[in-house]
């Protein structure tokens, strides 16, 4: 399949359609580490652009006293970072509970992961524009389209055949994630008292 703009579409709502069907084609691609990390990295950097652009639609309000500025670099890492550790932590945590997943196809998977949630800011941010009042609902059904996505890529990964295992592995990542994710706040100086802007 390829992967012009109107095939990344299409490819966008058969995820959200049949996630697990989509997961099987990434995964059997086979691409390089190489490639696959190159991947990851150009997601996090187009989260930063899209993040850009949709501030300079929508500005948001100027950050409140105290709150730590957060510049594009820094949240590129961040962001990154964030990928790269969803990666390891859905590959080692599955493999120890009976997964069957290889490495580079958790690369792949978490790649897409990263660009369906980028497609789903998108949408969010549309929404936002012409119609504010449905915010809080558009963003509800983003994250449990992004998290009912997530559960079937790692079903797949690790050929659970089991929804439930998967969501279980999944549990046990955040858990760890969380843990990440405040080491790299603490490493950029957001405190406890502190906020990010």
């Amino acid at each position: 399949m390829p992967l012009d703009l109107p095939a990344l579409m299409r490819l966008v709502g058969m995820t959200l359609v049949s996630p697990s069907d989509v997961a099987t084609w990434i995964v059997a691609q086979r691409h390089g580490r190489d490639v696959l990390w190159m991947a990851l990295a150009l997601v996090a950097v187009a989260s930063v652009l899209m993040l850009a652009i949709t501030q300079l639609v929508l500005p948001m309000p100027p950050p409140s006293d105290g709150a730590v500025e957060v510049s594009p670099l820094t949240y590129t890492v961040i962001v990154g970072s964030l990928l790269v550790m969803l990666v390891f932590s859905i590959f080692f945590t599955g493999q120890a509970l009976g997964g069957t997943g290889t490495f580079p196809a958790a690369i792949a998977l978490i790649t897409w992961f990263g660009a369906m949630g980028i497609a789903v800011r998108t949408v969010l941010a549309v929404v936002v524009a012409i119609a504010p009042s449905l915010t809080a609902t558009a963003g509800l059904a983003g994250a449990v389209a992004l998290l009912w996505c997530l559960v079937n890529f790692v079903n797949v990964l690790h050929g659970y055949k089991s929804l439930a295992k998967a969501a279980g592995v999944l549990a046990l990542t955040l858990v760890g994630l969380l843990f990440g994710v405040a080491t790299i706040l603490a490493l950029i100086g957001v405190g406890a008292t502190g906020g990010a802007s």
